[in-house]
């Protein structure tokens, strides 16, 4: 038996069938508006974050990048080397 199940159970002996309809009513409304309000979040966070694909992109290009400077870094440096070496 679900906890939910457990706490509501004694009420099903002292409402009426009026009652009961509100309270399901209401349990809908509200989770109607947590449903809206994580829709919105979602929404927001694709908004200002972008979606998978881009993120997954930024995510390569950005790592291509660092790649391109660390070997920029070593071919400076491997020429300065050459360079001491020569001398």
């Amino acid at each position: 038996m679900s906890s939910a199940k457990r706490v509501i159970e004694p009420y099903f002996q002292v409402w009426d069938a009026e009652e009961m309809a509100n309270v399901a009513l209401t349990l809908c409304y509200m989770t109607d508006a947590m449903l809206n309000h994580q829709l919105k979040a979602l929404e927001d966070e694709l908004v200002t974050q972008g979606g998978i694909k881009e993120r997954m992109y930024a995510a390569r290009t950005d790592y291509r990048r660092e790649q391109d400077r660390g070997l920029a870094r070593l071919k400076q440096e491997v020429s300065a080397l050459k360079n001491e070496v020569e001398r």
